[in-house]
C-alpha cells in the first residue's frame, strides 16, 4: 500500500509596489489610508531578519481589512547600533561609541524606501504633500531574481499567518 502526502502548493500571487517618499513612515501609511480606503495598522513585532549575526527589525504595516486581499507596507529601511569602545586619547570623552549602520532591506532598491506586498495588483496614485510621494507599478512576483523573490515570499508568508 503507498500513502502519499498532499501539500498545498503556495502559489498565491504576490504583486509588488516600490514607494519613494521623503515622509516618515507613519505618516506615508497615514496618506494612503486616507486616499486608498485602506486600513493598514503598525505591528509592533516587526519583521526580524538575521544577517551577520545581528537581527534586524524592518517595521511593516498590515492591512486590517476582512477581505481576500492581504497587503502589507514594509520599510526597506533598518538601523542597527554597535557600541565599540573608544580608543583611550586625550579627549573630553571617554564612553563608547555609538555608530549607527543603515541596512536596505533588498539592496538593489535603495532609492525605494518602501514595498508594499499585495494579493492583487493595486495601484495608488502619486500625492503631494509637502513633497512627493511616488508609486511604480505593481510587479508580479515572477519579475524579480529569485533571491528577491524568496525574500518577499517569506515576509508576505509570515505575516498573512
Amino acid at each position: 500500500m503507498n500513502l502519499t502526502l498532499e501539500l498545498d502548493d503556495i502559489s498565491e500571487d504576490i504583486f509588488v509596489i516600490h514607494v519613494y517618499s521623503p515622509l516618515p513612515f507613519n505618516e506615508l501609511v497615514y496618506y494612503v489610508n486616507n486616499q486608498h480606503g485602506s486600513q493598514f495598522c503598525l505591528d509592533r513585532n516587526g519583521f526580524i531578519l538575521k544577517r551577520n549575526n545581528t537581527n534586524l527589525t524592518f517595521p511593516y504595516y498590515a492591512d486590517d481589512k476582512e477581505d481576500e486581499n492581504h497587503s502589507f507596507i514594509i520599510s526597506n529601511l533598518s538601523y542597527s547600533n554597535l557600541h565599540k569602545p573608544e580608543v583611550k586619547q586625550a579627549s573630553l570623552f571617554e564612553s563608547e561609541l555609538n555608530i549607527e549602520t543603515k541596512h536596505f532591506l533588498q539592496n538593489r532598491f535603495k532609492k525605494h524606501n518602501f514595498f508594499v506586498l499585495s494579493s492583487t495588483p493595486v495601484s495608488f496614485h502619486t500625492f503631494d504633500t509637502h513633497s512627493r510621494t511616488l508609486f511604480t507599478r505593481a510587479k508580479h512576483i515572477t519579475e524579480y531574481k529569485p533571491r528577491e523573490q524568496s525574500l518577499f515570499q517569506q515576509i508576505y508568508y509570515e505575516k498573512q499567518s
